[in-house]
């Protein structure tokens, strides 16, 4: 009997879960613009082929930003 190989789809998300509070005591002119939350994936960029029980390094620059929560979602590709 033949094992069937189901092809798989991976997701990578990355959810931006930004808190930012901003008080203000006194003179308002001294207060200083902050950078808005952000966040740039480096690495897994797109395009790459990654293959199942492999390890890869996932790598980002963030801005404002206190937590990450990295999720791995899979779908089949065929229905079976």
């Amino acid at each position: 009997m033949q094992s069937l190989k189901k092809r798989m789809s991976i997701l990578l998300m990355v959810a931006i879960l930004a808190s930012v509070s901003v008080f203000v005591f006194g003179d308002v002119s001294k207060v200083q613009a902050q950078e808005p939350p952000s966040i740039a994936v480096l690495s897994p960029n797109g395009g790459e082929k990654l293959e199942a029980g492999k390890t890869y390094t996932i790598t980002w620059e963030q801005v404002g930003i206190k937590k990450i929560d990295i999720q791995l979602i899979s779908k089949s590709l065929n229905n079976s």
